[in-house]
């Protein structure tokens, strides 16, 4: 991310520690555990002398080694943040949760939970991403650490780890398969914020790896300007209104979370408040999920469901 003011480089931050959290948990992840490395010793005075809650407690400390910032010097990189938003631009308490109204992008989860740890404050959940580095289209996102809600394949669906966690309001659901030229149309049963559903049609990227974005939709040639409310867009039956839905430029470029007011039928999108950013036409409006399920459809090869983050973030 190129850092030129101090919005980017609050950014870059939080998107830095995410990173940081994601290599150091992914870093004890696997091999053997230090209890099983005693526990195959064939020696029971070691064992007896080695093993026990001390030894779990060691694994499990490791196994969380990704929360650094819960250290007295690495919080301080949050409680200096939260200071900057209190003292130096008076903002209003809850400090970052204010300011992120004011910007309109959202903060990495794995961040998010290093913030509450340092600062003793929860984001309100629409404002945290969720987990994992988002890939770019036809890679491969096995090892990304994004949430899978599942997979379809044939008829059936396969629950992974299904609903977004309580600490993440939404995210846009992102279709990925490891094989190309899946045929037909699938109808996936999206799970809304207000816990209500809706059936929403795709049809799989011929590309293997390619991604497709549940309902997403493209604004309408009269764009949507900063200062405005209004986003045109052709099909409105995938949002509802008192729902969060993330507005992107189509190169992904820029994110700004909308809180949606009212629709007029397959013509727009009425905001609750004016836009941040001005966006153009064939840039992106998505609506966000909590989970997603099969309505119907067969998959003729695995298409697996994640959580899309809303930026690709980078140390």
């Amino acid at each position: 991310m190129s850092v030129t003011t101090p919005e980017t480089a609050i950014k870059a931050h939080f998107d830095r520690a995410a990173k940081q959290i994601q290599i150091m948990q992914g870093a004890s992840v696997g091999g053997t555990t230090h209890w099983a490395i005693d526990d195959a010793a064939n020696d029971e005075t070691y064992e007896n002398a080695m093993k026990g809650t001390d030894m779990t407690a060691v694994d499990t400390a490791i196994a969380a080694a990704g929360d650094i910032f819960s250290a007295t010097d690495p919080k301080k990189l949050f409680t200096m943040l939260n200071d900057y938003l209190r003292i130096k631009l008076s903002l209003a308490s809850p400090y970052l949760a204010t300011y992120l109204a004011t910007v309109g992008w959202r903060v990495p989860y794995e961040a998010a939970l290093a913030y509450t740890e340092a600062c003793g404050v929860t984001l309100p959940t629409q404002w945290v991403f969720a987990k994992g580095t988002r890939v770019a289209s036809e890679a491969d996102p096995a090892s990304s650490g994004m949430h899978q809600f599942g997979y379809f394949l044939s008829t059936a669906y396969t629950s992974v780890s299904g609903a977004l966690p309580s600490t993440v309001k939404g995210a846009p659901v992102v279709m990925v398969s490891d094989e190309g030229s899946i045929t037909g149309t699938m109808v996936a049963l999206a799970t809304l914020q207000d816990a209500t559903t809706k059936q929403v049609a795709f049809t799989q990227s011929a590309a293997a790896n390619g991604q497709v974005i549940l309902g997403q939709q493209t604004i309408g040639a009269a764009g949507a300007a900063a200062g405005q409310t209004t986003i045109p867009v052709a099909a409105t039956a995938q949002f509802k209104a008192a729902e969060y839905a993330l507005v992107v430029k189509a190169d992904l470029s820029v994110q700004e979370l909308i809180l949606i007011a009212s629709l007029t039928t397959n013509t727009s999108l009425t905001t609750t408040t004016n836009l941040i950013n001005s966006f153009a036409q064939n840039d992106l409006v998505l609506p966000m999920f909590r989970n997603v399920a099969r309505q119907s459809g067969t998959a003729s090869a695995s298409i697996y469901a994640y959580a899309w983050p809303d930026r690709i973030i980078a140390l």
